[in-house]
């Protein structure tokens, strides 16, 4: 009887730690609202530096616009973009505002 009740425990435990696996292979990031920390934490071969030099190279771009401008950043290569392309998805930057929304005061 204890050997039932220990082999359904580790066939359990396998299958918990199989789909934790699995969600986090299949889980989406999105470079445009990501941190440096999520990007360093969920990314392959992306630790805090790159992490920082992809969050810097965002904001002077105003946003991506495709994910394959992530090779324009020092130190992410095809490689490296390859390793992650599945993971990463792209929302649409913000339209940056002018001065021509702003109604005059009369």
């Amino acid at each position: 009887m204890y050997k039932w009740t220990f082999l359904k425990s580790v066939l359990v435990s396998f299958a918990l730690l199989v789909s934790a696996f699995s969600y986090a292979d299949n889980h989406q990031l999105d470079i445009n609202t990501a941190s440096a920390v999520q990007l360093a934490s969920q990314l392959n071969g992306v630790g805090a530096k790159k992490a920082a030099a992809i969050v810097t190279y965002r904001e002077k771009l105003g946003g991506f616009t495709n994910l394959e401008q992530l090779k324009d950043v020092k130190g992410i290569g095809d490689s490296i973009f390859a390793k992650n392309r599945d993971r990463l998805t792209l929302s649409v930057p913000a339209e940056p505002t002018t001065g021509s929304e702003v109604q005059p005061e009369s």
